[in-house]
């Protein structure tokens, strides 16, 4: 495993996280953009909190894949099947062309070579297939005000003790271990590059603060490219 699994793997086990704190925003942005049935995978299941909301919108058959089975233990009552994988290691553990939908949600930005997993995404899809992805965005609005201000942007991280060095607004949460930091306009064009086609384009606001979430709202409702989390629903050319 590496190191860097090692770290994601370790904060796993510190964090205090719940499925409360995935933002609702992008769930219910993710969920409509499902298709209605077919066999869907979810890169970084963790322990379920994100797909239970699937239902009954997505009828089909859920996958899931995340550092352990350990990590997904309370997520296997709500999975067809679960398989353990280190993204920054090891080649998705199934074969070509096997969903018809990918849900890649906050871990493009964990991830050493980018380029290797959009390529996996697109190898287990099949021609046609939809991507629905999604990372915080390094040049949002209320980024591009703290910046000015002199302060470390949101989902950034200096230490992997303490998430909130250089930003007084941000809890000093366990680090999640991000190692890329995406705007939307390169997030657009690697996935393009992939091999996709993005088809819709939308934001989420990511603070738990809630004048700052309020600020990034308004900054989403603006552009996608404002908004504090980018998610695309992309479809596999052929």
């Amino acid at each position: 495993m590496s190191e860097i699994s090692e770290f994601a793997k370790e904060r796993y086990a510190r964090s205090s996280m719940t499925g409360n704190d995935f933002s609702a925003e992008r769930v219910k942005t993710v969920v409509s953009w499902l298709p209605k049935d077919g066999k869907l995978l979810e890169i970084g299941v963790w322990d379920g909190s994100i797909v239970r909301n699937y239902r009954p919108a997505f009828e089909g058959e859920i996958y899931g894949t995340d550092l352990s089975e350990e990590v997904m233990r309370k997520a296997l009552p709500l999975l067809k099947e679960a398989k353990a994988c280190d993204l920054n290691r090891d080649p998705l553990p199934w074969d070509d062309a096997t969903f018809d939908c990918v849900v890649c949600c906050e871990v493009i930005e964990h991830i050493v070579d980018t380029d290797r997993l959009l390529a996996e995404l697109r190898r287990v899809l099949k021609p046609g297939g939809v991507l629905v992805l999604s990372t915080p965005n390094l040049a949002s609005g209320i980024n591009r005000l703290f910046v000015l201000l002199g302060w470390q942007p949101l989902s950034t991280e200096v230490s992997t003790r303490r998430s909130n060095y250089g930003n007084p607004l941000r809890k000093p949460l366990v680090p999640a271990g991000h190692v890329r930091g995406y705007t939307c306009r390169a997030l657009r064009e690697q996935v393009s590059d992939a091999g996709f086609f993005v088809e819709k384009a939308a934001s989420a606001p990511v603070a738990a603060t809630p004048l700052v979430k309020a600020v990034e709202k308004l900054f989403g409702a603006v552009s996608p490219s404002l908004g504090s989390d980018v998610v695309l629903r992309c479809r596999r050319k052929a």
